[in-house]
């Protein structure tokens, strides 16, 4: 029965056995070993994925965490191999990872108002005013922290219903500018 090491089967079972159980009682150095020696499939197996906003380290890592769990749960006596069963964590674990990214990158609409549905509030009831109140804040906030001082700028006359013309004769910048930075500004909030 092969438990871990490469694919390949290198690393003795007893040896093996071993690190996995000093792992889960604390001992650093047999955990780094274990990664140290998964450290080639890791990377192998993190490179078929894709994740949004991140990079191929952020995927490593991902892959590492699973490792991790894997190492945490395993329970050799269940009769299942190390191998297949840390592969099934680590790709979980990174689904999970990219289905959250899939999820981060629409908050900012999660939390918006349609400009249409806008008009299905009352501004005379209080509460729908705080409703508002609490999506434009949310808004505005993503957009002071995303947004730079021309972006801002540009973001405030657009929304005035100004053209791009009188905005870049405004801000003394090109219509492209304008343009550039209004793409800038979807991509950003969205």
């Amino acid at each position: 029965m092969r438990t871990l090491g490469t694919e390949n089967g290198n690393a003795n079972q007893s040896v093996t056995l071993q690190l996995i159980q000093a792992a889960q009682g604390g001992d650093a150095n047999a955990l780094n070993q274990i990664i140290l020696l998964w450290t080639p499939l890791l990377v192998r197996l993190s490179s078929r994925y894709f994740i949004i906003g991140g990079d191929k380290e952020d995927l490593l890592q991902e892959a590492r965490i699973g490792l991790l769990k894997a190492i945490q749960s395993y329970n050799p006596h269940k009769g299942i191999d190390f191998l297949p069963y840390a592969k099934t964590c680590i790709h979980n674990h990174i689904i999970s990872a990219m289905n959250e990214a899939k999820a981060q990158k629409h908050a900012a609409l999660n939390r918006s108002v349609n400009l249409d549905s806008a008009a299905l509030f009352s501004y005379d009831n209080p509460l729908d005013i705080m409703i508002i109140r609490e999506h434009l804040e949310a808004v505005l906030a993503d957009a002071q922290s995303a947004l730079s001082d021309l972006e801002k700028k540009v973001l405030l006359l657009y929304l005035e219903g100004i053209s791009y013309k009188k905005i870049a004769t405004r801000l003394q910048i090109s219509e492209k500018s304008v343009s550039n930075a209004l793409c800038r500004i979807r991509s950003k909030l969205s």
